[in-house]
């Protein structure tokens, strides 16, 4: 049975660069319509800030990066939330059990997806395996159309909050996928 989704957006929020180094703050995945033809239209979209007590993250984590995310509301938001890891985990791995989607059978896109890939094979080890080794970054796409067509104009983003990127990543794609089909630059 082929599944109908080629690719689980996701765009995480974490405490630094390093994965075995921090913690996975917020997670998005959202399921596109017709992501084989490029409308890449929203249809299904989850997200959930995680539950950790402060000593459990703050420690490693940068002024920068600790500014950012209280500026965002996203530490106020992980404070809250009652949602473990494990729980976003066994989530995300049951929605792809439900499309039906086999063992590495679907890729993950998003802007700079290596980055959420390496957090995944780190944290959510059971959900990567569930995920192909090739992925879809729209960050590469967007530098392609940059530097070999006549470039595009990036959705606007909120400051590092995983729904908002993940959602102006899709219309990235859109506007990449639309630009390379113009007369003049797609042979």
């Amino acid at each position: 049975m082929t599944h109908r989704h080629q690719y689980l957006w996701i765009d995480l929020e974490t405490t630094g660069l390093v994965p075995g180094a921090g913690r996975i703050l917020e997670w998005a995945a959202v399921l596109a319509e017709d992501d084989r033809g490029g409308s890449f239209t929203p249809v299904q979209q989850y997200s959930a800030a995680v539950h950790y007590e402060p000593a459990e993250y703050l420690p490693g984590m940068s002024v920068f990066v600790r500014r950012m995310h209280t500026a965002n509301g996203l530490l106020a938001d992980v404070a809250a939330s009652t949602t473990t890891l494990a729980e976003s985990e066994a989530f995300l791995c049951a929605l792809l059990d439900d499309l039906g989607v086999p063992q590495g059978g679907v890729s993950i896109a998003g802007a700079s997806v290596h980055f959420d890939l390496a957090w995944i094979g780190c944290w959510m080890p059971e959900l990567r395996k569930r995920l192909s080794h090739r992925v879809f970054d729209v960050s590469t796409l967007t530098r392609c159309v940059r530097t070999y067509g006549p470039g595009i104009e990036l959705a606007p983003r909120e400051r590092h909050r995983a729904l908002p990127d993940i959602l102006a990543t899709l219309e990235d794609a859109r506007r990449c996928i639309a630009t390379m089909g113009e007369d003049g630059w797609a042979r």
